[in-house]
């Protein structure tokens, strides 16, 4: 066999290392993942499930599609223990695994239900008023100074909007598209003083790249 014939073999051999080491990572990260879902489900043992859900993200190189679903339910561990610490969780989910869209979407609803139910516990001595009857609703925004408007994420396209809160209207300041076309997002935004300009987050969502800090001029 000639000189190149054995390099390409060798190549190939390598490739199929490679790869099989690759494939048994991902059996390593679903048999974790498994336990740690029984730990929590069949056990009971929340805090257990949590470190054991943990472990798998610190996997260097691990199985993303694990990862998302063990973070996933860790944050899920943290609500029934009634840890705060379970709105990062979800938000971390949006940040970092963003192309894991079913996991994404159950991180989104549980963040809405979260907002729903800290804005129903009001503390005695407050007045509550309604302002949003529609779909639950994730601000992570502020209200203006004059209390007219209240800045949120408009989690059907991941787009900064803005809820009149006299009129009930919802208007997009920002145009990404449909999550479809763009897996990026606002989030945290702030209301400047005199109620023209929106400092917001814009979360680019290849790995390593770090989210913008973008202004709004209305």
């Amino acid at each position: 066999m000639s000189n190149h014939g054995k390099a390409i073999l060798a190549l190939a051999a390598v490739t199929a290392g490679l790869l099989l080491a690759a494939a048994q990572k991902q059996d390593q990260a679903e048999v974790a993942l498994r336990a740690a879902i029984d730990k929590e489900l069949i056990d009971g043992d929340l805090k257990a499930a949590i470190e054991m859900y943990k472990k798998i993200l610190a996997r260097p190189g691990g199985n993303r599609a694990a990862a998302a679903k063990a973070l996933l339910h860790i944050g899920q561990c943290q609500e029934k223990l009634g840890n705060a610490e379970a709105r990062k969780s979800y938000e971390q989910l949006l940040r970092e695994y963003p192309d894991q869209r079913e996991v994404a979407t159950e991180a989104r609803g549980r963040l809405a239900a979260l907002e729903t139910r800290a804005t129903s516990e009001s503390p005695a001595g407050l007045t509550v008023r309604q302002v949003w009857s529609g779909p639950p609703l994730v601000a992570l925004g502020g209200v203006t100074p004059d209390g007219r408007y209240l800045t949120f994420v408009d989690w059907e396209s991941g787009d900064l909007a803005v809820r009149d809160l006299a009129t009930g209207k919802n208007r997009r300041l920002t145009g990404k598209g449909s999550w479809a076309q763009s897996d990026e997002f606002a989030e945290f935004s702030v209301v400047s003083p005199d109620g023209k300009q929106v400092a917001y987050v814009w979360l680019n969502h290849p790995e390593g790249k770090q989210p913008n800090v973008s202004l709004y001029k209305g």
